[in-house]
């Protein structure tokens, strides 16, 4: 009789344990398959590389294409705030050469001379745009001038025959002209120092002057809405 009581104690205690056993083994594959669909269903991080800004908050600039319609410019701007920065320009002309009128074929232009100054205010408006590297939207204003003789034909009235003949008088012309607008660009960087700035905008024109005789293919004087393009090299510091 004892030996059964000792029998049926010694089940349960191992029915228990058994018992007990399996339970942990449950909780054990839960827990592992739990954390195995955390680690699955983890986002993924992304790295995100950051743009490297430049440096300086100066920059000096030239156009070398305004070399083709005669003129020396130099570009000078600075940083004004976070996403600002204002740009001033000014350029000489000089050509004692002839070149051709494309208002008038019957003038040409001798001892031509000039000079324009503008101002533009960036604004920088890429969200990851940064002063100096990125899309930016400028108002600009400008102004230019020039001086120059140029030749035109007249009739005159011949007393000594009574008739009127050609002659060519050459005489002397001035023009100058307002243009302001807007302009969409690009400034970026190109190595540690050095920007490359592209920009293309319209602009309302108005002139005074002689301006039909001192028009140019690429120096136009007119009163009307005009295209502006241009591109220059910079230097930061």
């Amino acid at each position: 009789m004892k030996f059964i009581k000792n029998q049926s104690a010694f089940s349960f205690i191992f029915f228990i344990s058994l018992l007990l056993l399996i339970v942990f083994n449950i909780n054990s594959v839960m827990a592992q398959t739990t954390t195995e669909n955390e680690e699955v269903e983890q986002p993924k991080v992304k790295y995100k590389v950051k743009k490297k800004l430049f440096r300086y908050t100066n920059v000096i600039s030239v156009y070398p294409l305004q070399a083709i319609s005669n003129y020396m410019c130099l570009g000078y701007e600075f940083k004004t705030g976070e996403k600002t920065a204002l740009k001033t320009m000014a350029g000489f002309a000089q050509k004692e050469g002839t070149f051709l009128d494309f208002n008038n074929t019957n003038a040409s232009l001798t001892k031509y001379a000039g000079y324009k100054i503008e101002m533009q205010f960036k604004y920088f408006i890429n969200s990851k745009a940064t002063v100096f590297n990125g899309i930016y939207f400028a108002p600009f204003a400008s102004y230019k001038a020039c001086s120059f003789n140029y030749d035109i034909g007249e009739e005159v009235y011949d007393p000594n025959t009574g008739f009127y003949r050609y002659n060519t008088v050459s005489k002397k012309g001035k023009a100058g002209a307002m243009h302001l607008g807007f302009l969409l660009g690009y400034h970026t960087k190109v190595g540690e120092s050095f920007t490359i700035d592209m920009y293309a905008g319209e602009g309302l024109m108005s002139c005074s002057g002689n301006y039909s005789y001192g028009s140019r293919l690429f120096d136009t004087y007119s009163n009307s809405i005009r295209l502006k393009l241009g591109l220059n090299l910079g230097f930061g510091f």
